[in-house]
């Protein structure tokens, strides 16, 4: 059986990013995030409620990647803009 993860992100202050990984409106802790961009990589995992959090991510397009085991993985494309 597959399940999916709900990636939500979203930028609160210019280069940080913010989001909530989510299964039936659930938080999901523990999840992988990664963003990646060119040759930039960085990744987190999501805390107890679910949200994650990149400080500092220069501006323009990058792909956000969620992974949990026992999950499909989630893309998302998104663009860091001041």
């Amino acid at each position: 059986m597959v399940s999916w993860l709900v990636l939500a992100a979203r930028i609160v202050a210019a280069s940080d990013q913010y989001g909530q990984v989510t299964f039936s409106k659930l938080p999901v802790p523990g999840a992988t995030v990664t963003a990646s961009r060119d040759d930039a990589t960085r990744v987190t995992v999501s805390d107890a409620q679910g949200l994650f959090h990149f400080a500092d991510i220069a501006d323009g397009p990058w792909t956000l990647q969620v992974e949990m085991l026992g999950f499909s993985t989630e893309k998302r494309e998104i663009v860091v803009a001041l």
